[in-house]
Parts: C-alpha cells; sequence; structure tokens
C-alpha cells in the first residue's frame, strides 16, 4: 500500500516574481487556473460517471475528486468576490 501526500489540487501563485510560459500578466494567470478549475470538474464528473457505470475507480477515490474540484471551484469565487469588492471600493474614492 502505498500512501501519496495531501496535493490540494488549489493552483499556488508563482513565488517572487516568478513566471511561467502560461503566466505573463494577470490575465492569461486568471485564465490559466480557471482552466485547472476546469480539468479538475471534468475529472471528477469522470470519475463519478465511471463509479456510476461500474467501470472502476473506488469510493474514496471519487469522492477525493469531487472534493478537489468543489474546493478549487470554491477558492475561485471567493478570490472573484474579492477583486468585485475592491474594484467597487476603488470606484467609490473620491480624488
Amino acid at each position: 500500500m502505498q500512501i501519496n501526500g495531501i496535493n490540494p489540487g488549489i493552483p499556488s501563485l508563482p513565488q517572487n516574481g516568478q513566471t511561467s510560459g502560461t503566466t505573463g500578466n494577470f490575465s492569461n494567470l486568471l485564465k490559466h487556473y480557471v482552466q485547472q478549475i476546469e480539468q479538475q470538474h471534468e475529472k471528477a464528473e469522470h470519475a463519478a460517471t465511471a463509479m456510476a457505470e461500474g467501470k472502476g475507480g473506488s469510493v474514496s477515490e471519487t469522492i477525493l475528486a469531487v472534493e478537489k474540484a468543489d474546493l478549487s471551484f470554491q477558492t475561485l469565487m471567493a478570490v472573484r468576490n474579492k477583486l468585485v469588492s475592491a474594484y467597487t471600493e476603488v470606484m467609490h474614492m473620491q480624488v
């Protein structure tokens, strides 16, 4: 039996100015993370479908995939809400 480390599935931000080829600016960074979250959602959907059809996969693996996708989506929504809140706050500032 092999025990793997816990990977929360949440993409991490580049450290201290490091950028990868896909993250040139903030817009590209967000697109990259949204694509990763979509991939996690698709994996969870496939795992649930395979388990329901009896084609393989355990219940624990399916639940883990679904929870990773859900946690990633919740994190994305929290970031979006913070960005909207910051934008409205800046728009209400008097210059």
